[in-house]
């Protein structure tokens, strides 16, 4: 099986298994599951983490498994069929996140969720009907763009065209090893950039989008 990471590839190989699931109150019995026994890069070795709880749609599992939502939805173990996330923060302090399955807990965000219908039942993919500057639009996607909503992908990933166009608004050049240097006193200056989806302009702050 592989797993992609920004831009490093990693593939794995192992067996299926099966055993009882615990998350909190929710016990899911005889749920399926990949056990590595070969791991040839040192991604997996340096994470600080043993595992991956794969939320994408069955579509996407290795060999046909049996995803944990699967499970979960097939011993009618939730009040509703969805789940939610929140990230926490990890600059100045670390704030931790929190995974809420059924349901959602209106303690961590304000205003009103604005819901987008899929348009690959795949990943979480939606479209993305523009892309803005300090509020300007770009028109980059007239012609449609498809975005990905990634819990497991720690950056903002665009395609190469796009980014090449993004850089002299943000100011910055790309360095011979092909990551992007900032000067964080610059932050105060730089653009917000937005993704309108579903009608709703979603806007991130340079703070969001840099990392310090």
């Amino acid at each position: 099986m592989g797993y992609g990471g920004g831009n490093v590839a990693s593939s794995v190989t192992g067996v299926f298994g099966y055993d009882t699931v615990y998350i909190q109150g929710l016990t899911i019995t005889n749920q399926e599951f990949g056990l590595t026994i070969t791991e040839p890069s040192g991604n997996f070795y340096y994470s600080p983490f043993d595992g991956i709880l794969g939320l994408a749609y069955p579509g996407l599992s290795v060999g046909g498994a049996t995803t944990v939502m699967q499970g979960i939805l097939q011993e009618n173990l939730l009040n509703q069929p969805i789940f939610s996330v929140y990230l926490g923060r990890y600059d100045v302090h670390i704030q931790s996140g929190e995974v809420v399955f059924g349901g959602v807990n209106s303690n961590l965000y304000t205003g009103q969720i604005n819901w987008a219908p899929l348009s690959n039942d795949l990943y979480w993919q939606v479209a993305l009907q523009e892309f803005s500057i300090n509020g300007q639009a770009t028109g980059w996607c007239s012609n449609g763009c498809e975005a990905i909503v990634d819990t497991g992908t720690t950056q903002l990933n665009i395609p190469e065209p796009y980014m090449q166009q993004l850089l002299p608004y943000l100011g910055i050049q790309q360095t011979q090893n092909g990551g992007y240097n900032v000067n964080c006193n610059n932050l105060q200056s730089m653009p917000t950039l937005s993704f309108t989806i579903n009608g709703v302009s979603f806007p991130l702050p340079p703070s969001a989008y840099i990392i310090q």
